[in-house]
């Protein structure tokens, strides 16, 4: 018999299956819609480099999610660099 941890949790918390109940495309779609990032952009002074972070990524997939759409929104020249911490 598979135990509770087994199917839906590692050990240190991070749950394996989350993104099968809750798609990170989703979840992503909030910040398309809003054109935040561009925002965001422009009341930093429209710098060089675009920084995110994402503290509590689990697998990373919302986080890759999201940088697409900042590198979506944000002019070409503008590096975009993210560092996913879980």
């Amino acid at each position: 018999m598979e135990s509770v941890l087994d199917i839906s949790a590692h050990k240190y918390g991070n749950y394996h299956k989350y993104y099968t109940f809750h798609p990170s495309e989703t979840r992503s779609s909030f910040f398309s819609k809003r054109n935040i990032f561009f925002q965001m952009w422009e009341a930093q002074g429209r710098p060089g480099v675009f920084s995110l972070l994402d503290i509590g990524c689990n697998e990373g997939n919302l986080s890759m999610d999201v940088l697409k759409e900042a590198q979506l929104q944000l002019p070409r020249e503008v590096k975009c660099i993210l560092l996913g911490i879980d």
